[in-house]
């Protein structure tokens, strides 16, 4: 029996867990910090030797540190309680309320806007239990969006080895997140194969959302490949699986529009991302979905459209940390100022996208950043370079912006 192999855990320097303390430099996060090492030790331990790993006193003093400085009423108290008995208990530490501990802390650093926190405890939870796919795969999501590619490809890898067989839904996840990998690294025939891989896959056993999941991704990586020839059946295809009230549809929309923006495709365009606007739930959400209807206003000369939508898209992106999705956000409005001829805001929102993108290895954001202020400099207004297409391109495209619109206004 071939062995699952290890994922890594950590690629930057200086001790484990320190993204806790910088994110919060104060008592809880020095709490939290000394949770999550016990829990990295006692969980790379052999079960027969944790009995005895830590210093017959540490639970002592861990809980006299946490009642210092939480209240019981605290909801980090419970969970830290918890995991500072494990020095404790040893080997006979549950092992379910060990990595509930866990999950319940990073749900809590979710809330607090501390993303490092939250996946340093997500990890911590899949090592406690290294046999249970899904926590794998939620690790993986959060290093890619981290924007760690070799890590994050090392714990989609171990999903999939963790769920052949035994939870096809997860090894379906984890191909559909390598080709999201790739794709941001710019290796599109490895995204497309991968994305391909979760189709068949999906389809072989039966998993419908999966499927419209799958054509949907294979229609993003189609849109920036150079054969595009199953572009619209992918989408319609990605349509007719997801049914209307899908919680995916608003992304489907949202891509589909983009795609024609890109293309110079205005009037197909903006009733689209018109109707996505009010879709969109969370501040990333939102401030992509304004960004993009912005874009479109602006080179279909909808003056007031663009403003009120420019305007709401850097309000939401204040809210955003600096992590996934703020350098696309900002590329978008970078190449929407541009469109509305505002050059020096275009210039400050594209090098502002050039950072984050050159920081967290997203080739994609980076590529475009760099062309459009190419661009600006050498004077140009973008002038999209439209693909040809066929009669029947064109009859798909126009039944997309009904179907699309219908479905997401009810």
């Amino acid at each position: 029996m071939r062995l699952t192999p290890p994922p890594i855990t950590r690629t930057e320097d200086g001790p484990e867990g320190g993204e806790i303390v910088r994110e919060l430099p104060d008592a809880r996060g020095v709490l939290l910090w000394g949770a999550l090492r016990d829990v990295l030790c006692w969980a790379a331990a052999p079960p027969r030797t944790r009995t005895g790993l830590f210093a017959a006193d540490g639970s002592t003093i861990r809980v006299r540190e946490i009642r210092t400085h939480l209240e019981s009423s605290d909801d980090l108290a419970v969970p830290l309680l918890t995991l500072a008995m494990l020095t404790e208990e040893g080997d006979s530490a549950d092992t379910a309320r060990v990595v509930h501990a866990c999950r319940r802390l990073a749900r809590w650093a979710e809330a607090c806007g501390a993303p490092g926190t939250r996946l340093a405890f997500t990890q911590a939870a899949a090592l406690v239990r290294p046999e249970d796919a899904s926590l794998a795969l939620e690790t993986a999501q959060l290093v890619r969006d981290s924007g760690d590619a070799a890590r994050a490809e090392t714990w989609f890898r171990r999903t999939i080895k963790l769920a052949r067989n035994r939870d096809w839904a997860n090894y379906v996840w984890a191909y559909i997140g390598l080709a999201v990998l790739y794709r941001r690294l710019g290796n599109l025939p490895a995204a497309m194969a991968l994305a391909g891989r979760a189709l068949r896959t999906a389809t072989r056993h039966a998993l419908p959302a999966l499927e419209g999941t799958a054509l949907h991704h294979l229609f993003v990586i189609s849109s920036d490949a150079p054969d595009t020839t199953k572009l619209y059946g992918y989408a319609s295809a990605a349509l007719k699986a997801y049914g209307q009230d899908h919680p995916r549809l608003f992304a489907l929309a949202h891509d589909v529009a983009v795609y024609w923006t890109d293309q110079g495709r205005y009037a197909w365009a903006l009733p689209v991302l018109e109707a996505v606007v009010p879709d969109a739930s969370d501040p990333s959400l939102r401030a992509l979905a304004y960004a993009s209807l912005a874009r479109a206003a602006a080179g279909a000369g909808a003056a007031e459209v663009y403003d009120r939508a420019a305007r709401h898209a850097w309000g939401f992106l204040d809210l955003l940390p600096t992590g996934a999705g703020r350098g696309e956000v900002l590329m978008t409005l970078g190449r929407a100022a541009a469109l509305a001829g505002e050059i020096d805001r275009a210039e400050e929102a594209l090098n502002a996208a050039l950072r984050i993108s050159a920081q967290r290895g997203e080739a994609q954001v980076r590529m475009i950043a760099e062309r459009e202020l190419q661009t600006l400099h050498d004077q140009h207004r973008e002038i999209p370079v439209r693909r040809v297409e066929t009669v029947s391109a064109v009859q798909q495209a126009e039944r997309l912006v009904v179907d699309l619109t219908t479905s997401l206004v009810g």
